[in-house]
């Protein structure tokens, strides 16, 4: 008997302990789980002493503040949760339009961040870093809500909704490349606004360089030896060369523009020489009634001055001039700080003339002309004459 009965016996003990031992087990350990704090996972097992999630935690030393997140109320039973997750608030610093702030926050990415603040950013709003970011201590986020910008270039203008920060911003994003002599306005570094109107004025600039012939200058010579009416090449000139460099400058919608930079006279051009007869002093006359451009040619310059009229005898005259030649018609006095003594001149109404004298009366615009009798000196007395000063 004993010996059948005894396998019995022993199989009840090792029953019995197959069901006492989870029962022990379980009186040990009431629950298990896993416990996240800032993204580090660890596993807990509670056997009675926690009941609800603030106790877990008080009793895992993780402490927490109204600003942290935890994935369950502190209240919350253990019993239904496997999983419990803690992130603790950083400091960040946000930046929108209205200024800078810092918010400590336990929002794991930037959109959070904004959400958390009441910020719900369009697709053309300005997020940086990206809303999908995740949130690190003292990250500084930008946020910058989208404005209405018309762009303007020519005739063309484009609305655009964007947030800038600044006009270089606005015309990156919207795939405008200047050029080097493109002009914005505003400058490219100034910030956007509302209703902002950017302008674009596209400016090309080039420089060419050529070689030139220079037409060789016309000087006129007047002479007394040739006739009236005909003329004589006396030096036929040759022409020269020059470097010069032009600028040129298009605006849009403008016309082109172009100035001269540099010249560089590679050869000299020799004059045209050219011979006038005038015989005489009508003759002289009729071309300096051509005008200017004509007389220019052969007249230094042209003096408006005060004229008298004396003879060789008058009184305090001794029919010698002041260098030493025959007084009388042809030789005229001035004031040798105008008119240097020995100068070539012209006189409409009285002919050519040499500045040969001077006296004490004659001083600045004053001119005496000779005569060869009294009747013509008083006949002539006192004018206002045009002098013209010969080359």
């Amino acid at each position: 008997m004993v010996g059948r009965d005894t396998p019995a016996l022993a199989a009840t003990s090792v029953l019995s302990l197959g069901l006492l031992a989870p029962l022990a087990l379980g009186a040990a350990h009431a629950h298990a789980g896993t416990l996240v704090v800032d993204g580090a996972s660890r596993t807990y097992a509670i056997r009675g002493e926690a009941a609800t999630v603030d106790e877990l935690l008080r009793t895992e030393g993780v402490s927490v503040t109204k600003a942290d997140s935890i994935s369950a109320p502190l209240d919350s039973r253990l019993g239904s949760l496997d999983r419990i997750v803690v992130r603790h608030a950083v400091p960040v610093r946000l930046a929108t339009p209205s200024g800078s702030e810092s918010v400590d926050t336990a929002a794991a990415t930037v959109g959070d961040v904004l959400a958390q603040q009441g910020i719900h950013p369009a697709r053309e709003d300005l997020v940086a870093p990206a809303p999908s970011s995740a949130v690190s201590p003292d990250l500084t986020i930008e946020y910058r809500p989208a404005v209405d910008v018309t762009l303007v270039s020519g005739s063309i203008h484009l609305l655009v909704h964007t947030p800038g920060p600044t006009v270089g911003d606005v015309l990156r994003r919207e795939g405008v490349a200047l050029g080097a002599y493109d002009r914005v306005s505003p400058n490219p570094t100034a910030a956007i606004h509302d209703g902002e109107q950017i302008t674009i004025e596209r400016i090309t600039e080039w420089t060419e360089t050529s070689t030139r012939r220079l037409v060789p200058p016309v000087t006129h010579r007047i002479s007394y030896t040739m006739r009236p009416g005909v003329s004589k090449v006396l030096a036929a000139g040759k022409p020269g060369q020059e470097r010069i460099t032009m600028r040129y400058i298009q605006r849009q919608d403008a016309p082109m523009q172009k100035r001269v930079v540099k010249r560089v006279v590679l050869v000299k051009a020799s004059p045209k020489v050219v011979a006038e007869g005038v015989g005489d002093w009508s003759r002289f006359r009729d071309l300096a009634s051509r005008g200017g451009s004509f007389a220019g040619t052969i007249a230094y310059t042209a003096l408006q001055m005060v004229a008298t009229a004396y003879t060789p005898f008058c009184a305090g005259c001794n029919g010698y001039t002041a260098l030493g030649e025959h007084a009388g018609y042809g030789i005229v006095a001035v004031d040798p700080r105008v008119i240097p003594l020995g100068t070539k001149l012209f006189i409409p109404g009285y002919g050519p003339a040499i500045a040969g004298d001077t006296g004490s009366a004659i001083r600045g615009d004053r001119i005496d002309l000779g005569f060869e009798s009294n009747g013509e000196a008083i006949a002539f007395g006192r004018r206002q004459i045009t002098v013209y000063v010969l080359r």
